[in-house]
């Protein structure tokens, strides 16, 4: 057991806090001194009291003076702290906080990556951003992966070595909370009350930010094409429409607008999918894909484009579909199966689930983290 460590985690915005480490960080507060540093708004994070949390703001885009500002004000807190270990989340997070201790000798400095922002990026910007990462494996001691498939991915790529990495259990940050996440009958008929669709439908969820990057406007192809063969089906649409691509989906669902619904940012996604029938994420990058294995905690299927980090989180026929990225004919032929076949994609829901239980239960994983921190700070 760890005791009286001065331990603290990084993240450009709390909700990546809120999201993904808030069990992680508690647990270690219970016998450890234990700070959060974030872009805090003016609602301190609902954490233990005995976690100190300070703003220092980290700009989640390239912004140089920003970046500076930012890098000087880690390094000030790192040199006037006794800092045994530093975690970091998120790219920029990771980037400025590993340099900011690897100056002030921190002697444990751990790396969470969650994902690759420059695989769907090209030309010199995919070449900094690739290069910014390195700067980041570099300056850390340890380097965590959310899936077998991400740590095979940077290690082809030449970001860092094998002897760094390390992936948590059988991958996912933080797991699902079962207890949250659990199919609920009653909350299902409200929801899809909510959303306008009848119980006879096939309801097909993409829940999380709308970007094109997430392939929301690949759905709508495959779903349009869908509509004219399948009358009983819908789409939602739940999540900040973060490029402004409402519009756009809604004219290449010209012909089946009325089966289409949005929602904006949900603080609540178990209650959206307890009403959906398949969850798809067609997304173009993933480091593992925490919303799949929320779904199939609630029972719910996953369409998901092959690529690293989905293929992980989806066995492929067995809790739900893997299609090949950005194949719009592909994405359709699987949910005009799932649509037409009730009974395969609730066994595959069950299935899913088992594999949550069994695997990536948030209690586990959180277990599985602090026994890490454990073996490397020689305790």
């Amino acid at each position: 057991m760890l005791l009286n460590k001065n331990i603290c985690f990084v993240t450009a915005t709390p909700a990546t806090v809120d999201a993904f480490l808030k069990g992680h960080i508690a647990q270690l507060a219970e016998h450890n001194n234990v700070t959060v540093v974030t872009s805090l708004g003016e609602t301190p994070l609902a954490l233990p009291e005995n976690v100190e949390q300070i703003n220092i703001h980290i700009s989640r885009k390239i912004s140089i003076w920003s970046d500076i500002k930012s890098l000087i004000c880690l390094w000030k807190l790192f040199l006037n702290s006794d800092f045994e270990l530093v975690v970091s989340v998120t790219p920029k997070a990771g980037l400025l906080s590993m340099m900011a201790a690897f100056l002030c000798r921190v002697p444990l400095r751990v790396h969470w990556f969650t994902g690759q922002v420059w695989v769907t990026q090209s030309g010199w910007m995919r070449s900094l951003l690739k290069w910014c990462d390195k700067i980041t494996a570099r300056a850390a001691t340890n380097i965590l992966t959310d899936s077998q498939s991400q740590m095979e991915f940077i290690i082809k790529e030449g970001v860092t070595s094998e002897d760094k990495l390390q992936i948590i259990h059988q991958g996912s940050i933080s797991g699902v909370d079962l207890d949250k996440f659990s199919p609920d009958a009653q909350q299902r008929c409200v929801a899809r009350e909510e959303i306008g669709v009848e119980s006879e439908y096939t309801l097909f969820l993409f829940l999380g930010r709308l970007t094109q990057d997430k392939g929301v406007l690949d759905l709508a192809v495959a779903f349009q094409q869908l509509a004219k063969v399948e009358n009983d089906v819908f789409l939602a649409f739940i999540g900040p429409d973060e490029d402004g691509l409402q519009r756009k989906i809604l004219s290449i669902c010209n012909d089946c607008t009325d089966k289409v619904y949005f929602k904006g940012f949900t603080d609540k996604p178990q209650y959206y999918f307890s009403a959906a029938d398949v969850f798809v994420l067609p997304s173009y990058r993933e480091g593992f894909g925490t919303s799949v294995i929320e779904a199939a905690a609630m029972s719910v299927p996953c369409i998901g484009s092959n690529i690293y980090g989905l293929s992980d989180a989806i066995i492929d026929k067995e809790t739900g579909i893997l299609f090949p990225c950005q194949g719009t004919a592909e994405l359709q032929h699987a949910m005009s199966r799932l649509a037409r076949n009730p009974d395969v994609r609730k066994a595959m829901g069950r299935a899913a689930r088992l594999r949550v239980q069994t695997e990536f239960s948030s209690q586990l994983v959180t277990e599985k983290f602090i026994s890490y921190i454990h073996s490397k700070m020689g305790q």
